[in-house]
C-alpha cells in the first residue's frame, strides 16, 4: 500500500512536513544528503490538486448594483417631562414634618434616596407611607394626600430632586 493513499490534501501537507523535519527541516539541496526512505528510494508526496472554486458571478452591466442598507440609528432618548413632583419642592416639607424628628437621614436627597428606587412602587419609603404602612399614621393632616404625593414622587416622577 502507498503511504499516501486515502490521505486528503491536509493529510499529505502534513506528512511532507513530517518528512521535512525527519530528514533534517529541508536544510539540505537537493541530490546531497542521507536517503531516508524505508524502501531505500526518496519518495515524493505531492498533494492532490483540489478543484478552483466558482468565481462570483459579475453583474449584467445593464442592472443597476444593489445599494447598500443604511446602517440603523439610534432612537433618540424621550425627552423627560418637566417632574410634577420633586424632593425639594413637595417632599423634604412633609418628610421634614413629619419624619426628621425620628428620621434624621431624610433631612437630605442623598439621605432619601437610600430608602427610594426611583420607578419602583416597592420602594421602603412608599410602602411605609401608603395606607396601611408602618409609618402611615405618623403622617399628619392629609394622610393619604401625603402618601399618594410620595407615590408619584417615586414611582411617576422618578424620584425627582427639583423641577
Amino acid at each position: 500500500m502507498r503511504i499516501d493513499q486515502g490521505l486528503g490534501w491536509k493529510g499529505l501537507a502534513l506528512l511532507a512536513v513530517v518528512g521535512l523535519a525527519a530528514c533534517g527541516g529541508g536544510a539540505e539541496s537537493e541530490g546531497e544528503g542521507d536517503d531516508h526512505s524505508p524502501t531505500g528510494s526518496s519518495a515524493v508526496v505531492t498533494p492532490t490538486p483540489q478543484p478552483n472554486p466558482t468565481p462570483a458571478a459579475t453583474p449584467d452591466p445593464g442592472t443597476p448594483a444593489p445599494q447598500p442598507t443604511p446602517a440603523p440609528q439610534p432612537t433618540p432618548a424621550p425627552t423627560p417631562a418637566a417632574a410634577s413632583v420633586a424632593y425639594q419642592q413637595d417632599i423634604r416639607p412633609i418628610l421634614e414634618t413629619d419624619c426628621l424628628r425620628c428620621h434624621g437621614q431624610f433631612g437630605s436627597y442623598a439621605g432619601t434616596m437610600a430608602y427610594v428606587v426611583a420607578g419602583s412602587a416597592s420602594s421602603r419609603l412608599v410602602r411605609a407611607t401608603q395606607s396601611g404602612g408602618s409609618m402611615y399614621s405618623h403622617l399628619s393632616g392629609d394622610k393619604a394626600g401625603k402618601s399618594s404625593l410620595i407615590r408619584r414622587w417615586v414611582v411617576e416622577n422618578g424620584a425627582a430632586q427639583s423641577r
